[in-house]
Formats: structure tokens, C-alpha cells, sequence
């Protein structure tokens, strides 16, 4: 009888039990928006490394790329101090820019199309890893084209250069 008990509690909790959502990837590389209403995603071979992250002059500059075949994505920010959590303005002027490259344009953010970048972790669990979102619209300077980068997110290990 003890022996029935035992395995009808087993069964209960494994019945009634769900395990815990997994816990997110606090060291994954991630990033991924959308381009016009497309999803972008960095890909490539492993050795192409189609994600980036850097920074420069004491973590006051911040470089992101990524690259997925001839499409590209890049976003810098420059500070007069050094890159804590908040919101940075994307329109290429003292703070930062941002440009997407595609089928040989060149599309750029200026004081007219603009963005953000809203980092809201950096150095997780003591590593080098900076967490946000981001969004921005450029102009290809010779076409007049416009683009429309929305939604995006971002999770990378950060790199001195």
C-alpha cells in the first residue's frame, strides 16, 4: 500500500507540475529587427562572425554590427562619458547614427530621419554584455529612398577594440 501511495504521488506531481519556463540566455549573441516589414536576423558562417560589438576609448564609444549575406546593419554611439543604461538619439549628429546597407545603397540616418537605442542592461552578471532595443529611419543620400528599421532587439558579448 505504501508502495502505491508513493507512486500515485509521483504521478500527481509530475501531472500537476510544469516545469519553469527556460531561463533567457543571459550570454546568447541575439538581434533582430525588422527592415520594411522584413525580419533581419545576422547570418553567415561561423568564422564570417555575422554579429559584433565593441567598444572604444574607455566604453565610451559602442559599435554594433550585423551582417546577413549582403545586407547590413550598423549602430554607433559616441559619448562625451562613459556608456551606462538609457536612451541615445540615432540622427548622426554629436550622438549617435545608424545605417543599413542593401543592393548598394547606402541608407543613413541624418538630422531628419533619426532613432534610438535604448540600452537597458549592460554588463549582465558581471560580463561584458549589453542588452536593448532599437529603431531608426535612414535615407539613401543619392536615391532618396527611405528605410525603416523597427522593433529591434539586441543581446551581445562586448569586445575592446
Amino acid at each position: 500500500m505504501k508502495r502505491f501511495l508513493l507512486v500515485a504521488l509521483i504521478v500527481s506531481l509530475l501531472v500537476t507540475c510544469k516545469s519553469p519556463d527556460p531561463a533567457p540566455c543571459n550570454t546568447c549573441d541575439r538581434f533582430h529587427c525588422q527592415v520594411n516589414g522584413e525580419r533581419f536576423a545576422p547570418s553567415g558562417p561561423w568564422k564570417s562572425n555575422p554579429l559584433n560589438a565593441y567598444t572604444m576609448d574607455s566604453m565610451k564609444t559602442l559599435i554594433i554590427d550585423a551582417r546577413n549575406g549582403s545586407k547590413y546593419i550598423g549602430l554607433g554611439i559616441k559619448l562625451p562619458h562613459a556608456l551606462k543604461v538609457g536612451t541615445y538619439r540615432l540622427n548622426s549628429t554629436n550622438e549617435g547614427s545608424a545605417i543599413y546597407l542593401e543592393k548598394g545603397k547606402r541608407y543613413k540616418t541624418d538630422t531628419i530621419h533619426t532613432g534610438i537605442i535604448q540600452i537597458s542592461d549592460l554588463l549582465i552578471e558581471g560580463k561584458r554584455i549589453i542588452r536593448g532595443t532599437f529603431s531608426f529611419s535612414a535615407i539613401d543620400s543619392l536615391s532618396r529612398e527611405e528605410v525603416q528599421v523597427k522593433d529591434g532587439f539586441f543581446q551581445v558579448f562586448l569586445k575592446d577594440y
